[in-house]
C-alpha cells in the first residue's frame, strides 16, 4: 500500500521544474523581475528561397499577361508587384499586380513565379531581397 502522506503534490514538483529551468537560463521563461515590458522587435518580412513552393503541377502555367503598372506616388516606399498565375481547383487563376509598401527602402521585390522542375512545375512564392 502506498504511503499518501508522503506522495508530493504535482505543485511543489512544477516549481521546482520551473526553478530549475529558470536557473539553467532558459530563455522561454517569462521574467518575473522587471514590471516593465520586454522591447519589441521590429517585424521583419519573411525571406522565401528560390526553393520554396507551394504548389508543383504537371502542367505549364499560361504566359503571363501583359500589365502596365501604375506610376508609384513614393518609390521610396512603395514598389509594383506584377501579376502572376495562382493554381487553384485544377485551373490556373490570373492575380492581378498591385502596389505593394516596402518594409525598408532599400527592399527589392523578387516576383512571384513559375519554375520548371524534375517532376512538373513548381510556384515560387515573391519575396523581398
Amino acid at each position: 500500500m502506498i504511503d499518501n502522506a508522503r506522495r508530493l503534490s504535482p505543485a511543489p514538483l512544477c516549481f521546482l521544474a520551473l526553478m530549475s529551468l529558470t536557473a539553467s537560463g532558459c530563455s522561454w521563461l517569462p521574467s518575473f523581475q522587471s514590471s516593465s515590458p520586454p522591447p519589441e522587435e521590429p517585424q521583419r518580412p519573411a525571406l522565401a528561397s528560390s526553393s520554396a513552393y507551394l504548389h508543383l503541377v504537371s502542367k505549364a502555367p499560361p504566359a503571363p499577361m501583359q500589365e502596365i503598372p501604375p506610376i508609384i506616388d513614393d518609390p521610396q516606399h512603395e514598389t509594383w508587384r506584377p501579376g502572376y498565375w495562382s493554381y487553384d481547383n485544377g485551373q490556373f487563376n490570373w492575380i492581378a499586380g498591385t502596389v505593394i509598401d516596402k518594409p525598408t527602402l532599400s527592399a527589392v521585390w523578387s516576383p512571384d513565379h513559375w519554375e520548371k522542375r524534375e517532376y512538373g512545375w513548381a510556384f515560387v512564392c515573391g519575396y523581398w531581397q
